[in-house]
C-alpha cells in the first residue's frame, strides 16, 4: 500500500501525517507492505508549488514523476511483484 500524498497549504498536512502514520501501522500488524511517500513528496518544491499553482491537491506531470523518484528510492519495492 502507498500512503497519502500531502496538498498545498499548511491546513491539513497534519491531518494527512497522521493519517499517513496510522496506515503504516495497521499494515505492519497485518504484514501488509507499506510505502510512506508523504513526508518524501513534501520535501519537492518543485510538486507543491505545481500543486498550489492547481486546486490545491492534484498536481501535473511533477507528481508523477515525484512518486516514481520515491519508489525508485525505496529499497524492497520491487519485492511487492513476487
Amino acid at each position: 500500500m502507498v500512503g497519502p500524498s500531502p496538498i498545498s497549504g499548511e491546513t491539513r498536512q497534519d491531518e494527512i501525517k497522521a493519517l499517513s502514520d496510522a496506515l503504516g501501522l495497521i499494515c505492519e500488524s497485518g504484514c501488509v507492505p507499506f510505502l510512506d511517500v508523504f513526508d518524501r513528496l513534501l520535501a519537492s518544491e518543485a510538486r507543491m508549488d505545481e500543486i498550489a499553482a492547481g486546486d490545491g491537491a492534484h498536481p501535473g506531470t511533477l507528481e508523477y514523476d515525484a512518486l516514481a523518484w520515491v519508489l525508485q528510492e525505496s529499497s524492497g519495492w520491487l519485492n511487492w511483484f513476487d
